[in-house]
């Protein structure tokens, strides 16, 4: 007798946790994993606290999928009831603190020497933001910290976040479907405000980049390697419309088939890389076979990604048009 009403107490447990939960599905993939970063931050900081990310990140220190590698990140989850302001110090090199609702739509970008405040109205659900972050280290590591140390948090309230409860097999299954649509996908549709996205690219951007800046911020491209390592290949640029005067620039990078970096060298920055006599910029991928080769990027398995991402667009649309262009002419063939 005993043994089968602790049989029942199991079951109703059970079957309370999965009630308990709610299903992911496309139409609210977006939502369920921003849920799940706002809890990742806060299983390690309060609200409004930054997490602060001291180095590069590199293969051993990753948190966000697809992350650069030439930047210092910082992310907070802070509470915008009764109005929060974000302040970023003055610099000449990029930062920009991202502010991201809980449906992962992008409220607002603050640049150096710019102070937002950030209101609850402003939002599309909730009362809580994340903020993502990004300063480069061009001028040096201990600068890049400095200007993290000086980028402010202040606001009013401190109510603890709680978000919606989401089944983690479906959210993770339907990441892994999405994951498999992010080559080729429109990234400048895939985020922003609701009137700047566009499905599938929305859902897709959220899967395999979560936490980029809109199209008239930086735009990106994600495409698939070549499938053999072992020959080299190479992907030749001419330069961006990026406002280079400015703190605009461009990085090319590598990652496995999961989204992840996998190896110590996975990519470079603009200022990193030599320039082709004409200006433009070319670099080479593969497992070590043409190492000798101007501007090469290890790559550890035939199942990987390479990207570009480009920082402040002098025209949204003519990077738009370029980014297209360049994924159309991909990796070729190096003899």
């Amino acid at each position: 007798m005993k043994k089968t009403l602790i049989a029942i107490v199991i079951a109703s447990v059970s079957t309370m946790t999965v009630a308990d939960t709610t299903i992911v599905t496309q139409s609210n993939f977006a939502h369920a994993e921003t849920v799940h970063y706002f809890n990742l931050q806060l299983d390690e900081v309060d609200v409004n606290e930054w997490k602060m990310e001291r180095e590069p990140v590199n293969m051993h220190n990753q948190t966000i999928i697809r992350s650069n590698i030439d930047l210092l990140y910082q992310t907070a989850v802070v509470d915008a009831k009764g109005g929060a302001t974000i302040s970023v110090p003055q610099s000449d090199v990029y930062q920009i603190a991202q502010i991201i609702d809980e449906n992962h739509y992008i409220v607002d970008a603050i640049y150096p020497g710019e102070s937002k405040t950030i209101t609850p109205d402003m939002l599309t659900t909730g009362q809580h933001f994340y903020i993502l972050k990004r300063t480069a280290i061009d001028a040096g590591i201990e600068e890049a910290r400095r200007l993290q140390d000086e980028t402010k948090i202040e606001a009013t309230s401190a109510t603890p976040y709680k978000g919606k409860a989401y089944d983690v097999e479906s959210l993770n299954t339907v990441r892994s479907e999405l994951e498999k649509q992010g080559p080729g996908t429109i990234y400048a549709l895939g985020f922003g405000r609701p009137d700047q996205v566009q499905e599938p690219h929305f859902s897709v951007a959220s899967a395999t980049g979560w936490g980029g800046l809109s199209g008239d911020h930086a735009q990106y491209l994600l495409a698939n390697g070549t499938g053999d390592i072992s020959q080299c290949g190479a992907i030749t640029m001419q330069v961006p419309p990026l406002d280079f005067d400015n703190g605009g620039y461009f990085s090319v990078i590598q990652y496995d088939s999961k989204g992840w970096i996998d190896v110590e060298k996975a990519g470079y920055s603009a200022s990193e890389m030599t320039p082709n006599s004409d200006g433009s910029y070319t670099f080479h991928l593969s497992d070590g076979s043409c190492a000798d080769k101007l501007n090469h990027i290890e790559v550890a398995d035939n199942s990987y990604y390479w990207g570009v991402r480009l920082y402040k667009p002098t025209d949204a649309a003519a990077l738009t048009e370029y980014i297209k262009a360049l994924h159309a002419k991909g990796i070729t063939a190096v003899k």
